[in-house]
């Protein structure tokens, strides 16, 4: 079983009915996966000294990670799952708290929990990624998504959701 932050499941895994459950609500599974034959028992591979990661997004031949204790957005090129290679990195600054983020187009959006803001990063260049904007006001925003020219945040210590126009980061 997977939980969200609340210590609600958002995954669940049924044996018993060869079924996946996937975010539930009120007891009533929004999506279901059947899943038959036997899965891989053996972890493919990882990365050693990846550090406090907190959220985890995967596009193509790559995952994006954030660090909470480093301070940093992850970038790794995941080809190869028994071999994952982190190929760069970008500071969201001292202290800053990255909690979560999304991935959409050439952009990485991160939550800054500790500082309430919001990173808009240029991922055009994996090896190299840049920070385009930072948008601030957020009240420990803990989850983050993208979805067209929007983000939304969800601010856990104010019970709101923010929502950004990214049109043109």
């Amino acid at each position: 079983q997977v939980k969200d932050s609340g210590n609600a499941a958002v995954l669940t895994v049924d044996t018993s009915s060869d079924r996946v459950d996937i975010g539930k609500t009120l007891s009533s599974a929004v999506g279901q996966l059947y899943v038959s034959g036997q899965l891989a028992a053996a972890a493919v591979g990882d990365l050693s000294g990846a550090g406090s990661l907190k959220d985890i997004r995967t596009v193509g031949t790559y995952a994006y990670a954030v660090d909470s204790t480093d301070n940093e957005l992850r970038i790794y090129n995941v080809s190869n799952p028994a071999s994952p290679t982190q190929v760069g990195s970008l500071s969201t600054g001292a202290s800053s708290g990255p909690s979560a983020l999304d991935v959409a187009g050439l952009y990485a959006y991160v939550a800054l929990a500790t500082t309430g803001q919001v990173d808009v990063v240029d991922i055009s260049n994996p090896a190299s990624p840049v920070s385009v904007t930072t948008v601030s006001g957020f009240s420990d925003p803990e989850s983050i998504v993208a979805s067209g020219r929007y983000v939304y945040i969800a601010n856990a210590a104010a019970n709101t959701i923010g929502v950004v126009d990214v049109g043109n980061p």
